[in-house]
C-alpha cells in the first residue's frame, strides 16, 4: 500500500550526519512499495538541499548526485 513521503524524511537521506528511525524505515519501505508526494515536496526537497549547499553542508556535486539517486 503506497504511504506519504514527506521533504523531511527524504532529506535525512542527503546527509550523513543526519540519521532517524523513521527516514531509514521510509527508505527500507521504499524497496518493496510505492510512496506518494504533495506537488509541494519536489520545491520542498530543493529548497533544503540549495539551502544546505550554502550553509556549506553539502557541495553542488553532492546535490547533484542525490538528486539523480531520488
Amino acid at each position: 500500500m503506497p504511504f506519504v513521503l514527506d521533504a523531511s524524511v527524504a532529506a535525512c537521506w542527503a546527509f550523513d550526519d543526519e540519521d532517524h528511525p523513521l527516514a531509514g524505515r521510509a527508505l527500507d519501505r521504499l524497496r518493496d512499495d510505492s510512496a506518494l508526494a504533495p506537488t509541494l515536496w519536489w520545491f520542498e526537497v530543493r529548497n533544503i538541499l540549495i539551502v544546505n549547499e550554502r550553509r556549506g553542508r553539502l557541495k553542488e556535486t553532492d546535490t547533484a548526485s542525490f538528486l539523480r539517486a531520488l
